[in-house]
């Protein structure tokens, strides 16, 4: 069979193609539900990311920078790429399609059972990715609402 993480950067290099095929093509990589970062997820879960990631990113590439492999179990690091088109979810707010570049580092520890993603601890540098595409400097108007009013020192005294 072929390794998982190239069947994992396979499928997320790619929009999920539309209806039941996007679960069946998910479930030959990973269990249903699995752990992600603690938390059980379901396959149609994991549809749903991967459909935001390409309706925000075109372009969408992956660049292996080092793997470790144990028995069931493989440890990456990858970079991701794409060119910023739509709205990308942050938890500042949606950031509408920028036209930029950026990349994102991430590490991916995954366990793998009988073929199957049964388990992925991942971590990604979103800040710098947000970073990369001038988000904080768009979405902060929207969240500094009004100034606050001047301080009067005598409220100060006590």
């Amino acid at each position: 069979m072929e390794p998982a993480l190239n069947r994992v950067l396979r499928l997320w290099g790619s929009a999920p193609p539309p209806g039941e095929q996007a679960l069946r093509d998910f479930r030959a990589v990973y269990a249903d539900p699995l752990l992600l970062n603690g938390s059980e997820v379901f396959v149609e879960e994991l549809v749903f990311r991967a459909r935001v990631l390409h309706n925000a990113f075109v372009e969408v590439k992956f660049e292996v920078l080092t793997t470790v492999e144990a028995p069931g179990r493989t440890v990456a690091v990858f970079r991701q790429q794409g060119r910023h088109v739509g709205p990308l979810p942050t938890p500042l707010g949606d950031l509408p399609g920028t036209r930029r570049v950026a990349e994102t580092l991430v590490i991916d520890v995954l366990t793998i059972e009988n073929d199957l993603i049964t388990e992925v601890w991942a971590v990604g540098d979103e800040l710098g990715r947000l970073m990369q595409l001038e988000a904080l400097v768009s979405l902060a108007p929207r969240l500094a609402g009004p100034p606050d009013p001047p301080i009067d020192p005598a409220d100060m005294a006590e």
